[in-house]
């Protein structure tokens, strides 16, 4: 595993399938802890299950980001969110 996002925490927008799963795992695989936002959260679940079964660090969110803003003062990062996927 990389360490080139160690201490990182991404926010991965359609991290359930396609594009964002897969740089869901990629930068998870580079040391971040990657914050799974879909609307599915079926999917969300499955791809965070995936890469915590890979010792990699990953939450499942449920949101749609067309409806709501995200709260992230509440979220697991504590306000340490630097990497943005869109």
């Amino acid at each position: 595993m990389g360490a080139r996002l160690e201490n990182k925490v991404a926010l991965i927008t359609g991290a359930g399938r396609g594009i964002g799963r897969a740089i869901a795992h990629k930068m998870a695989h580079e040391g971040a802890m990657v914050a799974l936002a879909e609307i599915d959260f079926a999917s969300a679940q499955s791809a965070a299950e995936e890469l915590l079964k890979q010792d990699c660090q990953a939450l499942a969110i449920q949101t749609d980001i067309t409806a709501s803003a995200i709260n992230l003062q509440n979220s697991p990062s504590n306000g340490r969110l630097r990497l943005l996927h869109r």
